[in-house]
């Protein structure tokens, strides 16, 4: 397979040559345009190889996909394993010679989103020695207690909110570095949370 056309502001309008023969028009967002192009390379890809070659988020890419599988271009060959498939296409097409459309702000909104999910992880990440003192200094803690505080400790006042706070220290529990009882957080027992790996 191969693409060609020129690419505008917003999208990308392709003409993907299968190895039949036959061509594919496509306008898409240039998202999806680099995650097909990736299918020229090589023609299988985990979901996780994916990402990390472009960059982007494993739940994001995986609403991207929907779109070339939709198509019948890609198929999804167990979990997380995505495989060219130009006969499905073929197949899907018989005789149909529209062209796909993706919607490019539907990617733009995501990326916004996902941008924003990611800054408000970095700035808790910011709060993350103040949270450790809490939870050493008083033992467990409620999330609304926690932003209380933090919007006490921190410079310009905490701009998260309690979601927010949740969601993040459920990822310290995930990482073994926090423990949750009921609607409180605790620091694990003998871990400070410092990374001692130098």
């Amino acid at each position: 397979m191969t693409q060609q056309g020129p690419s505008l502001a917003c999208c990308h309008r392709l003409t993907l040559e299968l190895d039949s023969g036959t061509e594919a028009e496509c306008t898409v967002s240039p998202v999806l345009a680099t995650i097909i192009s990736h299918f020229s390379d090589e023609e299988t890809w985990t979901l996780k190889d994916l990402s990390a070659k472009m960059q982007v988020t494993t739940s994001v890419l995986e609403k991207r996909m929907s779109f070339w599988v939709n198509t019948g271009l890609v198929r999804l060959d167990g979990p997380g394993m995505y495989v060219l498939d130009e006969d499905g296409h073929e197949k899907a097409h018989q005789g149909n010679t529209t062209a796909a459309v993706a919607d490019p702000d539907a990617d733009r909104e995501e990326e916004l989103a996902d941008s924003a999910q990611q800054q408000k992880l970095e700035e808790l990440e910011t709060c993350w020695m103040y949270i450790q003192g809490m939870l050493n200094n008083a033992g467990a803690l409620p999330v609304d207690k926690m932003r209380e505080m933090l919007d006490m400790f921190v410079d310009g006042g905490f701009d998260g909110t309690d979601k927010d706070l949740q969601q993040f220290l459920d990822t310290k529990v995930t990482e073994g570095i926090v423990s949750r009882s009921g609607a409180e957080y605790s620091l694990v027992a003998g871990d400070d949370g410092s990374d001692d790996s130098d």
